[in-house]
């Protein structure tokens, strides 16, 4: 079994400040201050884009700073303009999953098993709703689907151009030109 160094939020916040105003570049992620674990979220993180490639390296890095080197993320397909399978942070190699879930939600996982859920605020949010969203996500023991966070923060979610199937999807409908 392979185990990580994990970093307190709290010694990590104050060199990498987070959430609605935040640096231009650095990620806009918050996560619940003890990490226990006892909520639906682990924190939130607001996307400035549809840009997987521009928005997940810096959030990567972060949340490796974090919570111990990121293996994985599972991401909404519809969420994004392109779905590639997995990106390089730092010359190490990031999986990506994809789903077609639509549920505003991100995992990221650090080892073989150890997940963490982020709620995923989609990136034409104003601040002072993705301030709401974040907190509520972030409290220890919330418990609200993330559905719920967002329209108590007054976000509605944008209309989503679903990208074409996969390769997998192509295969399951018969698409795949065999």
């Amino acid at each position: 079994m392979t185990s990580t160094r994990s970093i307190p939020f709290s010694e990590t916040r104050a060199r990498r400040p987070s959430g609605p105003g935040a640096p231009q570049g650095e990620p806009r992620v918050s996560l619940e201050a003890t990490l226990s674990r006892g909520g639906t979220f682990d924190g939130a993180w607001w996307q400035r884009t549809r840009d997987v490639r521009a928005e997940l390296p810096d959030l990567i890095r972060a949340l490796t700073g974090w919570l111990g080197a990121i293996v994985r993320v599972g991401l909404d397909l519809d969420a994004w303009d392109e779905a590639p399978r997995r990106l390089v942070v730092d010359g190490h190699i990031v999986h990506i999953d994809w789903s077609r879930g639509g549920d505003d939600t991100m995992s990221a996982t650090r080892g073989s098993q150890d997940h963490f859920l982020l709620l995923v605020i989609p990136p034409q949010a104003t601040a002072p709703a993705a301030a709401i969203a974040t907190r509520m996500a972030a409290r220890t023991g919330n418990h609200a689907p993330a559905s719920d966070v967002l329209a108590a923060a007054g976000i509605t979610p944008a209309p989503r151009a679903p990208l074409p199937p996969t390769d997998s999807e192509r295969v399951r409908k018969g698409d795949d030109g065999t």
